[in-house]
């Protein structure tokens, strides 16, 4: 019985070895090893996977408005990044929970790579208003994205 064990996982890494694990690299480096955790805003900035799904959690800050929404700075204890979204009521201060998809904009200059991660907001999952005490700003674990 544990030679059977040892053989079916002696295959598995095989596997593993012949297949790479480029993808799953990228998915750990954002989701770590527990989905639907409020990820930290440098996991982001740091890691290149784009078109994952994040959970993040922070106070907004700088706010740029657009024709149908705005961009804003979400900022937790680790970094900022900008995120995208048709909300149009965020306010400087607001503490939010949003679920959002990971983007890349390239921007070339002088032959060199000056593009940006942001977050491209799905739905916001809690919202506080600026001041208010009725906001956890504890990263939690939430059971999917």
């Amino acid at each position: 019985m544990v030679r059977v064990r040892v053989w079916q996982f002696s295959i598995l890494l095989g596997l593993i070895g012949l297949s790479g694990c480029a993808g799953w690299s990228e998915a750990i480096c954002l989701n770590g090893l527990q989905p639907g955790r409020v990820r930290p805003i440098e996991r982001i900035q740091t890691c290149s996977a784009t078109n994952q799904l994040v959970r993040l959690q922070g106070t907004v800050g700088d706010r740029a408005p657009l024709l149908n929404g705005q961009v804003y700075q979400l900022q937790d204890r680790t970094g900022t990044v900008w995120v995208l979204t048709s909300d149009t009521t965020l306010e400087t201060g607001d503490q939010v929970l949003i679920r959002g998809r990971v983007r890349y904009q390239s921007i070339s200059l002088a032959g060199r790579e000056q593009g940006e991660f942001y977050v491209e907001e799905l739905s916001q999952l809690e919202r506080s208003a600026a001041g208010s005490r009725n906001f956890d700003p504890r990263p939690s674990i939430l059971t999917a994205l």
